[in-house]
């Protein structure tokens, strides 16, 4: 009758003891140290040009080019006009950007070879359609 006893008062501890060894578990392989969102930087600012990059990649145009005067210059009025007239006719997207030194250009129409070759004399050209 007392082994009973023990035995009747051990399975009233038991779900507690089962409960504190799996807590116990638990808790032994967790890392130490502030959360994970307390030690992540802080997203890092996008500059002008990147924004105005991904704004055209967002119109999900089939080619998007960058511009930019092969001297570093802002953009003049007739630099905007020669770019214009050797482009094709149904580009329909242009964004001046970083203070007006590159233009972003967003089209579903390809640059012929003439018209890459016009605007090659002028700019440098870079294709920004899948990077």
């Amino acid at each position: 009758m007392i082994k009973f006893k023990r035995a009747a008062a051990m399975l009233k501890f038991a779900p507690t003891l089962s409960l504190a060894f799996v807590f116990a578990l638990t808790n032994a392989c967790r890392q130490s140290g502030p959360p994970a969102d307390e030690s992540a930087a802080p997203p890092r600012q996008l500059t002008e040009f990147e924004q105005d990059l991904n704004y055209a990649r967002k119109g999900q145009f089939t080619h998007v080019y960058v511009f930019a005067r092969k001297d570093g210059q802002k953009f003049q009025p007739e630099d905007n006009a020669y770019l214009k007239a050797n482009s094709p006719e149904q580009t329909n997207m242009w964004i001046a950007t970083e203070q007006g030194r590159r233009v972003i250009a967003g089209t579903n129409f390809d640059f012929t070879p003439e018209h890459v070759a016009a605007l090659e004399q002028r700019f440098t050209i870079e294709d920004f359609t899948s990077k």
